[in-house]
């Protein structure tokens, strides 16, 4: 019994900064426990029930206090001034905003970076697949105009046969993007080869050639051109005159270098206004392309203005056989006096029965 009392003394001790404030109801606790301890001989349930009277003053004790602090709360904003309030106001209205922020904001916000976000992870999808498909590259080095894929396609056969065939026609595509640096070592790097195919198609030769004309060193050029047929028609005699087998002079005649440098030749030459020397290269090329219409129209042009009307006349048909309309042709046989061929004056007049 004693020691129910004790712990009531100390509930009431814990308690004590609260039971303080209110004085009347303090009163009333301590002289509900004074009658516990003097009636300390009564029956052990009478003084649990006084315990629990304890309690409850104590429960009761505790709902007025937060009714006291609500109160003065309540009191304090109705004497706030005007600016303590707006100021209060304003940090509510923060903390709300901050609130908002942290649940996720506007909703229309949220879906605007949404659909910002699918569009976005599909444009870098579609990248991904293009690129490993093989549509897009970022290779900066990758061939996009058709001379570079035809320096890429000459590089790649260098690179499987290493033959001076090979080598010249990758000078050749060089010299054709400008890369005369690079075209000078390509051949060089095919002479050093010593290849014995070179005999048959010189091609190192008249690339060597090529570039001293792309470069303007023209009588350098004229010098190689010459040098590149000189050579060409000789190893092409001995070849064929000889006993080797299998005889490739036999086979495939002289290679076309020996005609197209008679043909660069004579474009040296058209510029520097030598007629005889146009006339006498393109009787050359007419021998190795006797079907192209431009060497017979060059060749009239030349014969034209040398005076040759007749051979001119002449050169003028015969490119009207491989080609009835080519104006040059067509121009350049009225100007030397020559009658159209019968072909053309046929088809001149099955246009004109058409027309009526």
């Amino acid at each position: 019994m004693l020691l129910l009392v004790q712990v009531c003394v100390v509930y009431i001790k814990k308690y004590q900064y609260k039971i303080d404030k209110f004085d009347i109801v303090s009163s009333c606790a301590f002289n509900m426990l004074s009658t516990a301890i003097c009636l300390s001989k009564i029956s052990l349930s009478k003084i649990s029930s006084s315990v629990t009277i304890v309690q409850c003053n104590l429960v009761y004790l505790e709902a007025r206090e937060d009714a006291y602090g609500c109160a003065l709360v309540h009191y304090g904003e109705e004497n706030m001034g005007k600016e303590q309030k707006e100021d209060k106001l304003k940090q509510k209205r923060s903390n709300n905003s901050a609130n908002r922020t942290k649940s996720g904001g506007d909703p229309y916000i949220r879906n605007l970076l949404a659909i910002a976000a699918i569009v976005v992870i599909g444009a870098l999808l579609s990248m991904i697949f293009a690129y490993l498909s093989g549509v897009i590259d970022f290779d900066q080095t990758r061939p996009t105009t058709a001379g570079e894929f035809t320096v890429a396609r000459a590089s790649a056969a260098v690179e499987l046969e290493r033959n001076a065939a090979a080598f010249s026609q990758l000078a050749i595509a060089q010299i054709g993007q400008g890369l005369y640096i690079e075209a000078e070592g390509t051949i060089r790097e095919g002479f050093a080869l010593n290849d014995h195919e070179e005999e048959r198609h010189e091609g190192l030769r008249f690339a060597h050639a090529m570039l001293a004309q792309e470069r303007g060193q023209i009588d350098l050029a004229i010098e190689r051109y010459e040098e590149t047929m000189r050579v060409l028609r000789e190893t092409f005699e001995r070849v064929l005159n000889g006993d080797e087998d299998p005889n490739w002079a036999q086979a495939f005649g002289l290679h076309s270098n020996y005609y197209q440098s008679a043909i660069a030749l004579f474009l040296i030459y058209r510029d520097k206004g030598d007629i005889e020397k146009q006339i006498e290269f393109l009787d050359i090329a007419a021998e190795g392309y006797p079907t192209n219409a431009d060497i017979f129209v060059w060749r009239g042009q030349a014969k034209l203005e040398q005076g040759d009307n007749e051979g001119a006349a002449a050169d003028f048909k015969e490119a009207l056989r491989f080609i009835s309309d080519d104006a040059e042709a067509l121009a350049g046989l009225e100007a030397a006096g020559g009658e159209l061929p019968a072909e053309n004056q046929a088809s001149d007049e099955g246009e004109a029965n058409d027309g009526e």
